[in-house]
């Protein structure tokens, strides 16, 4: 497993290539782009978590990743390079939390699969390049719910939860009473106010 810190602003070119024992990547918010060829051909990757802040995912970032069914493309991401996710041989499962589809390289997919999509946005994805990958389209128009709650509510409260609409930012935010000081989310994040998708 790769945690990256809450320092690190993009995933450089080349990153981890080649790291066939890597099964599990989390990409904090933090960061804004990931280079070209960043996890090329970690065969064992089976799980891929991407920040919100991430808006560019380059060329071949993903290519071989063949362990990897499934993939989350947050609402901020604008454009993935060539190749990006060629030779993931079982991804079947794309969705895409952007209402507007992000520009796509030469040769982005390998496998037909679904593409979920945020509701009314079905046809601005028909009606571009990822047809070309993505014979079965669908919208997902479930609410999402939402919760937090404070590990003790005597050092302090959170707010933010409820129900809201697939694709939406939310903001949580976590308020110290006095003589306490916010540490971090119970997933180790310590962004406070925290915007989620």
């Amino acid at each position: 497993t790769i945690n990256i810190g809450d320092s690190v602003l993009y995933i450089p070119a080349y990153f981890a290539d080649y790291q066939t024992d890597l099964s599990e990547i989390i990409i904090p918010n933090n960061v804004t782009s990931i280079g070209r060829c960043a996890f090329y051909n970690c065969s064992s990757i089976t799980s891929v978590s991407i920040g919100n802040s991430v808006t560019s995912i380059g060329n071949s970032a993903f290519y071989g990743c063949s362990s990897l069914t499934a993939i989350i493309i947050p609402n901020n991401v604008t454009s993935i390079g060539d190749s990006t996710f060629n030779g993931c041989s079982n991804l079947r499962d794309v969705t895409s939390l952007s209402t507007t589809p992000p520009s796509l390289g030469s040769s982005c997919f390998s496998a037909a699969g679904i593409l979920k999509v945020p509701c009314g946005s079905l046809n601005s994805y028909r009606y571009s390049s990822w047809l070309d990958y993505f014979i079965i389209m669908e919208e997902v128009c479930d609410n999402i719910t939402i919760t937090v709650t404070s590990a003790n509510e005597n050092m302090g409260t959170v707010s933010g939860g409820g129900e809201y609409e697939f694709g939406a930012q939310v903001t949580i935010t976590a308020t110290p009473n006095q003589g306490y000081r916010f540490v971090c989310w119970n997933d180790g994040n310590t962004d406070n106010p925290r915007t989620i998708t």
